[in-house]
């Protein structure tokens, strides 16, 4: 009889320790299954990781964009760079004579699309300002005052020459342009000042010296020159007039794109 309760005895402490492991192996499948719950640090860790590589990119955008200033002036590449980092869009001041264009057509408003098209309308800003000016009506009207208060960070300035040209003597032309930079760089000491000539005309004499002289009083100054003439056709030979408007007054379509070609290739160095 005592066997017989022993075994019955073991039997049961069988089932309960079989059923028991049965339990337990259900219950840990059963969590490990279970989507562990998201703690506030983890939120923030996962948050963290799309924004760490959104800001990446930017940089990396950056990077490029700013890769293409490196003609420019080390002052202008420096606010640009300066710029984008405070997500604030860069100034591009044009001014010049009639011959540059306007908003809606010229050299100018080419240049702008292109560089608008580059460097994005968030990040760059142009402003075209043309004038029906001498150089020394320009000065005399005040008008250079009153573009102190563009805030441009570069200032491409086509100086009238051709306006000037039998009008204004060399050296009052050359001394308006100091005029002007120096009124405008007391305000705006951020401003980087770029020379262009205007357009060349077809068998000029003293025009080309004019240029030649405007070009030196760059060199003179530290001011960086951009010279167009370089790409266009011999000013003696006929072929000129295939850029130029019947009067000479500026560029047609053809001679415009020259200019704007020419200068997108300094201000984006792909």
């Amino acid at each position: 009889m005592k066997s017989l309760l022993t075994i019955i005895l073991a039997i049961s402490c069988g089932v309960m320790l079989i059923g028991g492991n049965i339990y337990w192996d259900k219950k840990i499948s059963a969590y490990a299954q279970k989507p562990i719950e998201k703690t506030e640090s983890t939120k923030k860790i996962e948050k963290k990781e799309p924004e760490q590589k959104s800001i990446k990119v930017e940089e990396s955008k950056n990077d490029v964009l700013i890769s293409y200033t490196k003609n420019w002036p080390t002052q202008a590449s420096g606010m640009f760079s300066k710029h984008l980092a405070a997500h604030e869009p860069f100034q591009f001041l044009i001014i010049g004579s009639n011959a540059i264009g306007t908003s809606s057509h010229g050299w100018a408003y080419s240049l702008e699309t292109k560089l608008i098209e580059t460097y994005g309308q968030d990040n760059f800003q142009v402003s075209i300002k043309p004038f029906d000016n001498t150089s020394t009506k320009f000065i005399n009207d005040k008008k250079h005052t009153e573009l102190t208060a563009q805030r441009a960070d570069i200032v491409l300035f086509e100086p009238f020459t051709l306006n000037d040209n039998g009008n204004i003597p060399t050296k009052n032309s050359l001394a308006n342009i100091t005029t002007f930079t120096e009124e405008y760089k007391k305000k705006n000491p951020q401003s980087t000042f770029i020379l262009i000539p205007p357009h060349p005309i077809y068998n000029a004499i003293y025009y080309p010296k004019q240029v030649a002289d405007l070009a030196k009083y760059a060199e003179e100054n530290k001011i960086p020159f951009l010279n167009h003439w370089t790409v266009w056709p011999s000013s003696s030979s006929k072929s000129i007039k295939d850029y130029l408007l019947p009067d000479q007054s500026a560029p047609n379509e053809k001679g415009a794109q020259l200019i704007s070609d020419y200068l997108a290739k300094y201000f984006i160095a792909r």
